[in-house]
């Protein structure tokens, strides 16, 4: 193999001791063996590609604790702005304060609903028209709504399902259907079912507005009371 000299550069002969060109001393190792030597060692040193990756691209989801907190963690509570978001939502939780001011508000409006039809559509024989009972039986089912909605969201300030709910929604759709089956002369008399039934409510109803909420957030939302 061809031989440089270590001081010039020139091009010398295989066995040679001194530089033709410049008189230096030439040693005995030749310089390409060293060259190599140094090539390999320098790859072996070297970080392959795929360490390369893994140093410049760590792994997906690296660190994702503290980039996505988990759920419910610096939640907080949001109030209802509006009458559709605080009758008609049924997510999040109600405080016992809210819940009785909007039920009793939904009452109120019921009432005064109740008291028009009966005003209006009463005949001198003290029944209603027809199309009197038809107002009232939209009147109830549409303040079912609105009522079940604010029930299901106390019961989840409760930390529990929307089962009592159904359950007193269904008890009313059943006094409702009850009263339709009734004689005409009989619509304003009240049957032993009715009570019983209407007590059992009150009672639930009462329930919602005593029972103090969880404190803090549950599985149904951050607490309203902060």
């Amino acid at each position: 193999m061809a031989r440089f000299c270590p001081q010039c550069g020139a091009s010398v002969t295989e066995g040679g001791k001194f530089c033709s060109s410049c008189g230096a001393k030439l040693e005995e190792s030749s310089q390409p063996e060293q060259a190599q030597s140094q090539v390999n060692l320098s790859k072996q040193d070297a970080p392959s590609a795929e360490q390369n990756n893994v140093v410049q691209n760590p792994p997906p989801n690296q660190n994702t604790f503290t980039q996505n907190p988990p759920p419910n963690q610096n939640e907080f509570f949001v109030d209802d702005v509006g009458v559709e978001a605080m009758f008609l939502k049924r997510t999040g939780r109600l405080n016992r304060l809210r819940f009785i001011q909007r039920i009793l508000a939904l009452a109120f409006a019921e009432f005064i609903g109740i008291f028009i039809i009966v005003g209006v559509f009463v005949n001198d024989y003290g029944m209603i028209s027809n199309f009197g009972n038809l107002l009232m039986t939209f009147l109830v089912i549409a303040g079912l709504v609105p009522e079940y909605c604010l029930m299901v969201r106390r019961l989840y300030d409760l930390n529990q399902n929307d089962m009592l709910a159904k359950v007193s929604v269904g008890l009313s759709v059943f006094v409702l259907i009850y009263s339709l089956t009734k004689n005409p002369f009989e619509q304003f008399e009240t049957s032993d079912v009715e009570v019983i039934i209407g007590l059992a409510q009150f009672a639930f109803i009462m329930y919602l507005c005593c029972a103090p909420g969880v404190k803090g957030s549950n599985q149904y939302g951050p607490d309203p009371l902060g």
